[in-house]
């Protein structure tokens, strides 16, 4: 069955705001204020036709506006499942799937399944058919779920780490630009953020000075080198205002993650057998990794002095 993930990327404008020295002799924090006005998202599918270019958004209402977008994509989604298409079987897999004794996932043996019928009788399920019963749909949900939890490090080094084959949906919403111009984008770019603290900004029709790309988050600047790569986007992508750089910014950082995320998940389905799509941090796809490649039976606590320590660990 075909899946399908949105992955979605945002820009945090910096508000204007005058800030208050800390009194002397005192420790104090004094956040940005900042927020979120612009967003990008793409749904990226095992099926290519299901498909989506990256969708920008922008205002003070961008959560509402990525939210009804997801909620709209799934209902379509849901709705593409709705007309089930037989499968087209060989002889040879009508065999296979007759003689089939474990489950080809999780290579767990199968076991009878109980289930309760309209009539109120337990059967096993396959030995019957009821065509006038109706079961009640599993409600949809949309899950959110932070890359960082997996990966724990920058997109700019995770893009580093992948491969000239690994840029699927870079390279398929990218067909129409150059070979040049491609590879300028294999790598996350560089954006003013502090700098950017309005929408005026959008306007301007040349790329900030080097020192504008400060940021006081990292308390460092950008390199000649990515100052430089910039300047060759602009350039090559033939740009007249801010907003240009900034839409192709947004664009491409979502095409990365996306790629980023999907290479990753191909590399643990092919070792482990798990999407981490399911899971919601790295340690409990490890945790089921490691259960699942060892075969090991946790036992139940019995010691009552077990239980504290295992609790006292919990974050």
């Amino acid at each position: 069955m075909p899946t399908s993930n949105a992955t979605s990327k945002g820009w945090t404008r910096l508000n204007r705001i005058q800030t208050k020295a800390a009194p002397p002799n005192t420790k104090s924090t004094t956040p940005e204020n900042s927020a979120t006005t612009s967003n990008a998202s793409i749904t990226a599918s095992t099926n290519p036709n299901w498909h989506t270019t990256p969708k920008k958004y922008e205002g003070e209402d961008i959560t509402k506006k990525l939210v009804d977008l997801l909620e709209k994509e799934n209902c379509d989604i849901y709705d593409k499942f709705r007309d089930i298409t037989p499968l087209e079987m060989t002889s040879a897999d009508v065999a296979n799937y007759k003689n089939a004794t474990k489950c080809y996932v999780c290579n767990d043996e199968f076991t009878p399944s109980l289930h309760r019928n309209v009539q109120s009788k337990e059967i096993v399920v396959g030995k019957y058919e009821d065509k006038n019963g109706k079961t009640k749909p599993v409600k949809r949900e949309l899950r959110f779920l932070d890359s960082l939890k997996f990966t724990l490090s920058s997109l700019d080094k995770l893009t580093g780490n992948l491969g000239k084959d690994d840029f699927g949906n870079l390279n398929l919403m990218t067909s129409h630009c150059t070979e040049e111009q491609r590879e300028l984008l294999k790598r996350k770019g560089v954006f003013p953020y502090e700098y950017m603290d309005g929408f005026d900004k959008l306007e301007e029709i040349s790329l900030p000075s080097k020192d504008k790309f400060y940021s006081r988050l990292n308390n460092e600047g950008v390199s000649v080198a990515d100052y430089e790569r910039a300047c060759n986007v602009w350039k090559t992508f033939n740009m007249q205002t801010m907003r240009d750089y900034h839409d192709l910014y947004l664009k491409t950082d979502v095409l990365l993650l996306v790629d980023v995320m999907e290479n990753f998940r191909n590399i643990c389905k092919t070792h482990y057998g798990l999407d981490p799509m399911w899971y919601y941090t790295a340690p409990g796809l490890a945790w089921d990794a490691a259960l699942k490649l060892t075969g090991v039976e946790l036992e139940l606590i019995s010691d009552p002095d077990m239980y504290p320590m295992v609790e006292s660990g919990i974050r």
